[in-house]
Parts: C-alpha cells; structure tokens; sequence
C-alpha cells in the first residue's frame, strides 16, 4: 500500500491477525478485499505481476521479501489473491512454490461463476474453470 509510514494503515491496525498473509497485485487489490470481506489479516503488494515480456520477474516484484518474511515463522497461511489471468495464474504458481518452500500451507481466493449470475450468460472460461475448480460440499 502507499504509506510514508514503514507499515500502512491498514496493516499497522491493531486487532490485525499477522499469522495470515494476502498477497495482492495492487493497492486497489487491497481495497476491493477491505471493502468486501471480513479479512482481518495483513497484506503483500506485489505492485505488478510477472511478465517476462516486459522484464518483469521475481525480483521487480520483491519475492525474496515475502520469502524471507515467509522464512520468519509468523506466517501460517499465505493466501494467493492474483488476477485470474495468465500472468496472474504464473504468478500465483511461483507464490505457492515459494509457501511451500517455507512449509506455509498456501490457498487461493476461488474465481468463477459470479453470485447471482445465470450459467447460460457467464462465458466459456469463466464457466469451465468454476466447473474444474469445484469443491465438495460441507
């Protein structure tokens, strides 16, 4: 996030749970999920994604931060909260290779068929990644 401060916030609040770790791609990432959800973790901006086209790998976007955080031992779960596109989904891929390294258990937000959305209107890919990412029901 944007702070003079070291930690923003969001993250320097107090009732914060430090063992759950999101890593996003953007401030607005963070936002979306602030506004949304009943996270009380703490954040990882990656500010990008890879792209190797355009020069962007591991480095650009401080993995070895997180990974040394990750090596730290307050972190018990590492949630993945990519874009679901391809650089995205390579980018989430490389996290959870990294959680595992770690020993960190690492989860992904799920993506798929919108709430409230009818299944003749979502598109192909939408529809066939929410079918193949199923899960049982509790």
């Amino acid at each position: 996030m944007f702070s003079e401060a070291e930690l923003c916030a969001i993250c320097a609040a107090s009732g914060r749970d430090d063992s759950l770790l999101c890593v996003v791609e953007s401030p607005a990432d963070v936002m979306a999920i602030e506004d949304a959800t009943g996270f009380r973790g703490l954040y990882f901006v990656l500010m990008g994604h890879l792209s190797p086209l355009d020069g962007i790998g591991p480095d650009e976007l401080g993995m070895n931060l997180l990974e040394d955080r990750l090596k730290s031992g307050a972190v018990r779960e590492l949630i993945i909260a990519t874009n679901p596109t391809v650089e995205g989904d390579a980018t989430a891929h490389l996290l959870a290779e990294i959680a595992t390294r770690a020993g960190i258990q690492a989860s992904r937000i799920a993506h798929g068929v919108p709430l409230g959305g009818e299944l003749e209107y979502v598109d192909g890919g939408t529809l066939s990644h929410a079918f193949f990412g199923r899960r049982v029901i509790d």
